[in-house]
């Protein structure tokens, strides 16, 4: 609800500022998700490497 009274103390309409918070919150939603998946990829990719490297090794 930041976003929403940020923009109704510039002077937006309260139907615009309301959709534009609305908008903003799936965005947020969805960058939220993408970080999620990256952090699990990290972790795929950081366990290849230690396996890779232990089989090098042998």
């Amino acid at each position: 609800m930041k976003m929403y009274e940020a923009l109704k103390q510039a002077g937006t309409p309260n139907d615009a500022a309301r959709e534009a918070a609305g908008e903003l919150a799936v965005y947020e939603s969805r960058i939220v998700s993408v970080e999620r998946k990256l952090s699990i990829l990290q972790w795929q990719v950081t366990y290849l490497m230690v396996m890779m490297t232990g089989v090098a090794l042998t």
